[in-house]
């Protein structure tokens, strides 16, 4: 054998080595991203038990978000959802408080100050954008809502968080009472809310006795405003949540009016001007949030009695899931640990997680979240990401809704491959609608029990291939 050919061959046997002792490194990902066809000597389990359960209570953040929500409507599976908005007023754009006596422009379509000793207010209309949220602009089925306004009694700190559940005090005296509007947000409309103008004469009011009457802070005067809806008499299927666009330029309340001569006899027309006062702020200060009530009463659910954290109840054969602060899933995969450990060392190759969504109980316009996603739970019972959504192979994780099978698939190999090794704990997993503060969809996926008296292919499945180690094997590091 030549030099050069020896050479060769100590270089291939020094590879072979290499490789061989890799394979056997169960701290790797390895072959687990590798699709489960082009596993040959793996084998395959779906026979893990699954239990899967409901809280039907959830608190989601719903300031510091891109769109705040509002609306009603009768879900025919999961009964009434109400979504109600709180908003900060502010002075005019650029400016802190609002000169009231400064001087008239010829243009109505600028920011004009009112002169509080030569003006007078005509009407007040409140406009709020309707914006969109992944490809729409509404969850249900749009037509005409009755709203209401009301004044906050506090302001709003977008320093602080709050959520789908946080209350907050109001004037019961209505700015607007019972106004039903018909927006169309298919052609991105705006809702227009006509406000009172017996409340706008008493905010004049309180700036003609403000100590800084030349310059009262809009905001001190009026602090937020609570927009509601009333409709008691929606039937199932009926109303829709709209998403709004708060942060929009135009957004805010519009407040007309008109110079009055200030020489005795005067008749000339005086033209009528605006002033927008902002409502909710910007993209770098959300002074808004939603504020959500719902009613499962009518819910397949609505009657069972929960027990244990977070009103959890059972839900081996459907797993109702909703975003808003609606009843969110729990997956348990009981002593797994203790089963798998009689395997081991062993690679994890692959560990899929299937989620197959009833399709009968998402009719058309009540389509199933966009995507889904999977939590562990930590030692104090809260969420926390799996490993595998940080991993760096796109669409590896997943979770997104297939509406071709009606499924969701989630990969979450590093994460059954931590708890086989004992260096994660299983705690559980937390089943949960991704946007789930500015969005109203819902689904209902079949659970891990589902049609138990004949065999389904839609059960909640979790399907493991794997690769047994010699019981001798040490991992290596490389």
């Amino acid at each position: 054998m030549n030099r050069v050919n020896r050479l060769l061959a100590i270089g291939c046997s020094l590879l072979a080595i290499f490789i061989n002792s890799c394979k056997q490194d169960t701290g790797s990902v390895g072959a687990n991203i590798l699709p489960s066809s082009d596993l040959i000597s793996a084998y395959e389990s779906d026979t893990t038990t699954i239990l899967t359960s409901m809280y039907l209570k959830d608190s989601v953040p719903t300031n510091a978000v891109s769109s705040a929500v509002l609306g009603s409507y009768r879900d025919p599976i999961f009964g009434e959802v109400k979504a109600s908005v709180f908003a900060l007023v502010f002075s005019p754009a650029g400016s802190t408080t609002i000169p009231w006596n400064g001087q008239y422009t010829t243009s109505k379509y600028l920011n004009c100050p009112i002169n509080a000793d030569t003006g007078a207010v005509d009407s007040a209309v409140l406009l709020i954008p309707i914006g969109s949220t992944g490809s729409s602009s509404y969850y249900g089925t749009p037509g005409p809502e009755t709203f209401a306004v009301y004044q906050s009694n506090h302001t709003i700190s977008s320093d602080s968080a709050s959520y789908s559940n946080t209350p907050v005090k109001y004037n019961p005296s209505p700015i607007v009472a019972l106004q039903q509007v018909t927006p169309n947000p298919a052609n991105n409309d705006t809702i227009r809310i006509k406000l009172s103008g017996t409340w706008l004469t008493s905010i004049l009011n309180s700036m003609d006795n403000h100590p800084t009457y030349y310059s009262p802070s809009f905001d001190s005067l009026v602090k937020a405003l609570y927009i509601t809806v009333s409709n008691p008499l929606q039937l199932p299927g009926q109303g829709c949540i709209y998403y709004l666009n708060l942060q929009a330029s135009f957004s805010g309340i519009y407040v007309y009016y008109h110079s009055i001569p200030s020489k005795s006899g005067l008749t000339v027309h005086q033209p009528e001007y605006y002033i927008v006062l902002p409502l909710g702020g910007n993209s770098n200060n959300y002074t808004y949030f939603s504020h959500i009530d719902m009613d499962h009463s009518s819910a397949p659910y609505g009657g069972e009695h929960p027990s244990g954290i977070n009103d959890s109840i059972s839900a081996d054969n459907l797993v109702y899931v909703q975003n808003l602060g609606g009843p969110i899933g729990r997956i348990n995969f009981p002593n797994f640990y203790q089963n798998w450990s009689k395997k081991s060392p062993v690679v994890i190759n692959k560990a899929e997680l299937d989620f197959t969504v009833d399709a009968q109980d998402c009719p058309n316009p009540y389509i199933p979240p966009a995507g889904i996603y999977l939590y562990g739970t930590d030692k104090n019972g809260k969420p926390y990401l799996l490993p595998d959504e940080n991993n760096s192979i796109t669409n590896f994780y997943d979770g997104s809704y297939n509406s071709f099978s009606n499924t969701y698939t989630f990969n979450i190999t590093q994460y059954i491959q931590k708890v086989v090794q004992h260096v994660d704990t299983d705690r559980g997993l937390f089943i949960i609608p991704a946007y789930r503060g500015i969005s109203a969809n819902r689904v209902v996926l079949y659970g891990a029990q589902h049609n138990v008296a004949a065999p389904s292919a839609n059960r909640m499945k979790l399907k493991i291939f794997y690769t047994p180690l010699p019981k001798t094997h040490k991992a290596e590091k490389h």
